[in-house]
């Protein structure tokens, strides 16, 4: 839903979060490391197309903040699709 400052609103059902195992790694250019990545034959699952932050309020509902990768806002959205490796 387009908002009159053309911010979106919209709504999903959540699942609920598991944690994974495996290493974290802090990188300056997620973009560009994982184009380096793949094109070394590494396989990366998903790709960097949001930050996300997530919260609940006083009545306990929760909410997402959330920044598309390609910096576009409001209720059209872009598919973005990885190259394969």
């Amino acid at each position: 839903m387009g908002l009159p400052g053309g911010e979106a609103f919209g709504a999903y059902k959540g699942q609920e979060f598991r944690t994974s195992d495996g290493l974290m790694f802090a990188v300056d250019d997620m973009y560009a490391f994982v184009r380096e990545a793949r094109a070394r034959g590494i396989d990366i699952d998903g790709t960097p197309v949001c930050q996300m932050a997530f919260g609940k309020g006083s009545e306990g509902n929760g909410f997402i903040f959330h920044h598309r990768g390609d910096g576009t806002v409001g209720p059209e959205i872009t598919k973005v699709s990885a190259p394969a490796p």
